[in-house]
């Protein structure tokens, strides 16, 4: 899903599954070292939420 807020002149890059979400340290496997490497290179942030599955959202100034 990508959303693009005029308002705030941001674009919101979100993934999100139904799984039964993360167990333990979310930030050690390569694909969440990947998504800060990708987020910072873009001078945005990153969100990473485990409850009813898993939701990334990358968020960076157009």
């Amino acid at each position: 899903l990508l959303k693009e807020d005029l308002d705030r002149n941001e674009i919101s890059l979100e993934y999100a599954d139904n799984g039964s979400g993360y167990v333990g340290d979310v930030t050690a496997g390569l694909g969440s070292r990947l998504i800060n490497m990708f987020s910072r290179r873009l001078r945005g942030k990153h969100e990473i939420l485990s409850n009813d599955g898993v939701k990334y959202r990358i968020t960076f100034t157009k």
